[in-house]
């Protein structure tokens, strides 16, 4: 029922998405094709799907969210509804692999991230040695540095979380992919006063005695999964942070900004508690938890203006749907796949 539910809500949302896209000047998100992909063959998802493709021409840029990593991704998951995308796919993937034009000192997300830069091309397209080897060979933390090209708040730091920080790239490279990046998250860990093990979004940064932003972008949920796929000692150091968390998990702290968002809110910890739960002993009570929150929360998910993959309503009901069954092959553009 909870499936069924979860399905027509659906619907719902990728007939409006595909509805606004007439008036619409925004380069595609990935967030119609993900949701349509796992809806299957269904008039929704079709009418979401061509207005998606339409909208590829307005792309630029290489990232995974809002560039042609992400359009790759979509046609990757599109062509299993309609096969005959498979070769626009793979013309898109040759393109990408070489990458390059990233650099190595003074940074910017898109030199190294899993939102804009190469650690986004690698999650969704493993062959990308480029990327790879442009990665696992940044000095450890100097060329994760921020420069110029970022926010101010990131300027001259070193950033943490799975979206914009080291996190992503380590989660992407996997076991023994960078050592030295594990031991620098480790090493970076602090406890606050819930007693949960977390990090600052950049070490240097202010410290908080209640660490209130516990998401997939940044803080626990996502750095402890990065730790987790590094294997060895660092997974069962993601293991114990995630465990902490579990234990003090409050929604009332801890989902204080986009509440049920993937980015910051419940539907991201919901798919990476879902993925600690397949894999280890932690995270099946808080994954169960979450998951009656969000089905209480339907009536808004439908309301929201936001349809985005990332804060918006395709990316909340994508995470349901998953945990209730659905492919997660998707997960690989939040790289928990």
């Amino acid at each position: 029922m909870a499936r069924e539910l979860t399905g027509a809500a659906a619907t719902t949302v990728l007939t409006t998405w595909a509805e606004q896209q007439e008036a619409s000047t925004a380069a595609p998100d990935a967030g119609a094709a993900v949701l349509a992909t796992l809806l299957g063959d269904h008039p929704a998802s079709r009418a979401a799907l061509r207005a998606w493709l339409q909208a590829i021409p307005r792309c630029s840029g290489a990232g995974l969210h809002g560039g042609f990593a992400g359009v790759l991704a979509g046609l990757r998951l599109a062509a299993r509804v309609d096969p005959a995308l498979g070769p626009l796919a793979d013309r898109t993937a040759e393109r990408l692999a070489p990458g390059g034009g990233w650099r190595s000192r003074e940074v910017g997300f898109a030199d190294y991230d899993l939102v804009s830069g190469p650690a986004g091309l690698l999650a969704v397209l493993p062959e990308a040695s480029a990327a790879r080897e442009h990665l696992a060979a940044l000095d450890v933390p100097g060329g994760f540095r921020i420069g110029g090209a970022a926010p101010a708040w990131a300027r001259g730091g070193v950033v943490t979380g799975l979206a914009h920080g080291v996190a992503g790239p380590l989660a992407v490279l996997g076991p023994g992919g960078s050592p030295d990046l594990a031991s620098w998250l480790v090493e970076h860990q602090e406890t606050d006063e819930l007693g949960v093990v977390s990090w600052r979004s950049r070490p240097d940064g202010p410290r908080r005695a209640v660490v209130r932003r516990q998401a997939w972008c940044y803080g626990t949920p996502g750095i402890a999964w990065a730790l987790w796929t590094a294997g060895g000692a660092f997974a069962d150091a993601g293991l114990r942070a995630m465990d902490t968390l579990c234990a003090a998990y409050d929604e009332e702290v801890h989902l204080n900004d986009h509440p049920l968002s993937l980015c910051h809110g419940a539907a991201g910890v919901l798919l990476i508690a879902d993925a600690f739960a397949r894999n280890s002993p932690v995270g099946g009570p808080l994954r169960d938890r979450l998951l009656r929150f969000l089905h209480t929360r339907l009536p808004d998910v439908l309301v929201m203006t936001d349809l985005s993959l990332l804060t918006g309503a395709t990316g909340v009901l994508a995470a349901l749907l998953t945990v209730e069954g659905a492919d997660r092959d998707w997960l690989r553009l939040l790289a928990l796949a």
